[in-house]
């Protein structure tokens, strides 16, 4: 699995409920604490949630785009 090449600290969750963009509900049950990751020339640590999305790497979402300021 591709957590464990992560290095971060994983943590088990109690099954989060996350709602993707086409409305399907995935169940989380690990968070990588403190993941480090660049865009561009940025370094960014933040704590992401483990699921089975396929092919995707990584997909930012509503608790990194908090971090830019207000959603409006």
């Amino acid at each position: 699995m591709v957590e464990k090449k992560m290095s971060c600290a994983l943590e088990i969750t109690r099954g989060l409920s996350v709602k993707m963009a086409n409305g399907e509900l995935l169940t989380c049950s690990i968070i990588c604490r403190g993941f480090n990751w660049s865009m561009q020339d940025y370094v960014l640590t933040t704590d992401v949630l483990i699921l089975n999305l396929g092919g995707f790497e990584l997909v930012l979402g509503i608790q990194w785009l908090e971090t830019l300021g207000n959603i409006v």
